[in-house]
């Protein structure tokens, strides 16, 4: 498989699901951390997965943190990369769609 196709399928897994609070994803997290917490020598490891996990929930600030840390390890590694640009798209659709609901709010007063 290409490289540009293992990018792009990566990258379908960045895609919340609809029921993106899910409970199983939630548990992931949890056991991710316990690793993290408890063996140093993976720790780096399990950066991406709560990186990814906390995206997957909506938890941008907790998903830029993991990334940024796994990137001070792997500053080429692509999946974080990708990670961190998907973060920050997401980051700033959310800042537009507060706006335009500010907007709104305001000149329909």
């Amino acid at each position: 498989m290409s490289r540009h196709r293992r990018h792009q399928l990566h990258l379908t897994i960045l895609q919340p699901s609809r029921n993106f609070l899910s409970t199983r994803t939630i548990w992931k997290i949890l056991g991710f951390l316990d690793i993290y917490r408890e063996v140093p020598d993976r720790r780096r490891e399990c950066l991406f997965y709560l990186a990814l996990g906390h995206f997957k929930l909506g938890n941008y600030n907790d998903a830029r943190k993991f990334n940024e840390s796994l990137l001070e390890f792997e500053p080429n590694n692509s999946q974080a990369r990708a990670l961190r640009q998907e973060i920050e798209d997401r980051v700033a659709k959310g800042m537009i769609t507060a706006m335009f609901k500010r907007v709104s709010s305001i000149s329909s007063t």
